[in-house]
């Protein structure tokens, strides 16, 4: 799952975005991309892994449980000479592992 919003996270009273932020490095991975002028660029990337609890929108939370989940951040390492930095933020949650 990719998250498009800042959710909450923990007891709901920071988000995802913090959590992340206190998360140690699990190392750098790099990557080489095909820009438009047809030549190749690599990029390296800061890669964070960390358990989190995640919460619903503040109005779902009655009809949808928290969930723990495994969230994976990747972040552009440096400077991007493009128009912005390449990022990624996915997240695996575990069977069985639903609170409410």
């Amino acid at each position: 799952m990719r998250t498009v919003v800042d959710r909450l996270a923990g007891a709901g009273d920071h988000t995802v975005a913090a959590e992340m932020l206190d998360a140690a490095s699990a190392g750098e991975h790099a990557i080489d991309v095909r820009t438009d002028g047809d030549t190749v660029e690599r990029i390296r990337f800061d890669i964070r892994t960390k358990r989190i609890r995640v919460r619903p929108p503040i109005g779902k939370q009655k009809r949808y449980p928290r969930l723990d989940l495994t969230l994976i951040q990747a972040a552009e390492i440096g400077t991007p000479e493009g128009p912005q930095a390449h990022s990624l933020e996915a997240s695996h949650g575990h069977r069985g592992r639903v609170s409410r």
